[in-house]
């Protein structure tokens, strides 16, 4: 073998060691590739998944406040009430005693036999 023939085996044996790299260097390039695409269909359904969920706290932040105005105007209703029933009773005492005084007071007047 000549010294051409060696040069000429040497660079065919390189070119197919590159061209083997190259290969295995494109599957890495494929499966990468995969990979970012699978995480980046993850990432959006996760950004979806993230989406839906904010909708549903916005919505259940509404609901709760319309709830808490809701029970704030029951328990002021409820106040409001106490306060009448209050009101009620105490001129339903008051006209009570009066009548029972001008009971006491016409028992006295129509008995002679109490002394006046």
């Amino acid at each position: 073998m000549n010294f051409k023939s060696c040069v000429f085996i040497w660079k065919t044996q390189s070119l197919l060691l590159c061209e083997a790299k190259c290969v295995r260097l494109d599957g890495l390039c494929l499966q990468t590739l995969r990979q970012y695409k699978e995480a980046q269909s993850e990432t959006e359904v996760l950004m979806s998944a993230l989406a839906a969920m904010q909708d549903k706290n916005a919505h259940l932040e509404n609901s709760l406040s319309a709830e808490t105005r809701l029970k704030l105007d029951l328990f002021s209703a409820l106040g409001d009430a106490k306060r009448q029933i209050e009101i009620q009773q105490g001129q339903l005492w008051k006209y009570q005693q009066e009548g029972a005084s001008e009971q006491i007071t016409s028992v006295f007047i129509a008995n002679p036999w109490c002394p006046t």
